[in-house]
C-alpha cells in the first residue's frame, strides 16, 4: 500500500509541474513586462533550448502593444509557427519579423 501511495504522490507531483511548465509556456510573464520584440527574443531563446531551431528575430520600429489581450495574442502566432517549423520544416534556422504598419504589427 506504501508503494502505490508513494506511486501516486509521484504521479501527482509530475503533473503538477508539467501543468506550471504548460502555464508559463503559454502566458510567460515575460509577455506582461515588456514589448513583443523582448517577448519575441524570449520565444527564440525557448525554441533554440527545446527543440534546437535557431530563430533569428527581427524588429522593425516600435511594436509594443497597449493591451495584454493583444500581446498574448501577438505571441501566440509566432510560437504556433515555430512549433510547425521544427515538427514540418526540417530546417535548423528560422526568422520571426515583427514591424508596424499603418498602427497595425506585422
Amino acid at each position: 500500500m506504501q508503494d502505490i501511495g508513494a506511486h501516486v504522490h509521484q504521479l501527482l507531483k509530475e503533473a503538477i509541474d508539467r501543468s506550471r511548465s504548460l502555464s508559463h509556456e503559454l502566458s510567460p510573464a515575460v509577455l506582461y513586462r515588456n514589448d513583443l520584440g523582448t517577448t519575441f527574443e524570449w520565444l527564440a531563446q525557448q525554441v533554440e533550448a527545446k527543440h534546437g531551431l535557431t530563430v533569428h528575430v527581427e524588429v522593425r520600429g516600435h511594436v509594443d502593444s497597449p493591451s495584454d489581450t493583444h500581446k498574448a495574442s501577438c505571441s501566440g502566432r509566432p510560437r504556433k509557427s515555430c512549433f510547425n517549423i521544427v515538427k514540418h520544416a526540417q530546417v535548423k534556422e528560422a526568422r520571426l519579423r515583427l514591424q508596424r504598419m499603418r498602427e497595425q504589427l506585422w
